[in-house]
This record gives C-alpha cells, sequence and structure tokens, in this order.
C-alpha cells in the first residue's frame, strides 16, 4: 500500500512518521509540521488542524503493510504479458485465416471457369459426334 503526502505529493516511506489532522488529510510529519509553523490551518482544506478543543490534535499513525501491491503488480504483469502473446497469437491466426480466405475464393473461381470450360468442351464433343454421323452418311451414300 503506498502513502503519499498530501502536501510534496512524494511516497511515506514504511518507517516515515504520518500524521492525520482533523479533517482527514494524511502528511508526513516533516511536511505538516513545516507547514504549522506559517499556519494552522490544514494546507488542503484550510480547517483548524487543531479542531475546536486543544484535546483535537494532530494523530500519529503507524501503518502496518506488506508487499501484497507489488505482488498484484507482478501477478498483473504476467497476465498482460500472456495476454499479449495469446494477442500476437490471434493476430497471426488472422492473417493466416486472411490468407486461406482469399486462397478458397481463388480456388472456387477456378473451378467455376473449369466447369464451364468442360460445358463448352461436352458441347463441341456432341456438335463433332453429329458432325461425325453426318460425315459416316455421306461417306456411305457416295459408297453405295
Amino acid at each position: 500500500m503506498k502513502i503519499i503526502c498530501s502536501i510534496c505529493l512524494a511516497e511515506i516511506a514504511r518507517n516515515e512518521a504520518v500524521s492525520l489532522a482533523v479533517c482527514g488529510h494524511v502528511f508526513d510529519l516533516t511536511c505538516i509540521l513545516h507547514c504549522l509553523q506559517v499556519n494552522k490551518r490544514c494546507p488542503l482544506c484550510q480547517q483548524d488542524v487543531f479542531g475546536t478543543t486543544q484535546e483535537q490534535q494532530l494523530i500519529r499513525m503507524y501503518f502496518s503493510t506488506d508487499n501484497s501491491d507489488e505482488k498484484t503488480i507482478n501477478q498483473l504483469k504476467f497476465k498482460i504479458k500472456n495476454m499479449s502473446t495469446e494477442m500476437q497469437q490471434l493476430h497471426n491466426q488472422t492473417k493466416e485465416l486472411k490468407a486461406l480466405t482469399k486462397k478458397h475464393t481463388e480456388v472456387k473461381q477456378e473451378l467455376e471457369r473449369s466447369r464451364e470450360l468442360i460445358t463448352l468442351l461436352h458441347e463441341k464433343y456432341s456438335n463433332l459426334k453429329v458432325d461425325f454421323s453426318m460425315a459416316k452418311l455421306d461417306l456411305s451414300k457416295k459408297s453405295g
């Protein structure tokens, strides 16, 4: 867990003293003491730092922290890396699919042209059969 000083916006180290004003703003002790030499109000909200009674004052706080943020960050980095790899694979598969789709279209067009050619050849064959029959008939008339 990162704790940020509301004055200098720097991260407050684990062993550094942290202070909480009655308004709820968090400061490192050095920054707030420096500010209070000039003004007894919160540098962010201008509320009286010492509150309405003498008992209210800056409260020192000590946080028990762990490295769970770093662990979470590392887990997220690992997930991002895996997702990036997966996205690259999907991108490559998309390219392959586009190439295969294009090839499929080309093969379909070639097949259609071949069918048209076969139809024309069948017609030509039928015409040749008729011409052959006619020639055979003419030949038999001339011979007989």
